[in-house]
């Protein structure tokens, strides 16, 4: 059996982003992903 949360999975993800006590990580998490996207190239829908 694996000791290791895998973050890919429902189960995963939600442990490690959804506890008060990793609320900082899933700021970071979000805030990553949010300048991420902003910083990369629009394209216009299609």
């Amino acid at each position: 059996m694996s000791r290791y949360i895998n973050p890919y999975t429902d189960f995963g993800f939600k442990k490690l982003f959804g506890e008060e006590a990793n609320k900082d990580l899933l700021i970071d998490f979000l805030n990553s992903q949010y300048n991420e996207q902003r910083n990369s190239p629009r394209r216009s829908p299609v």
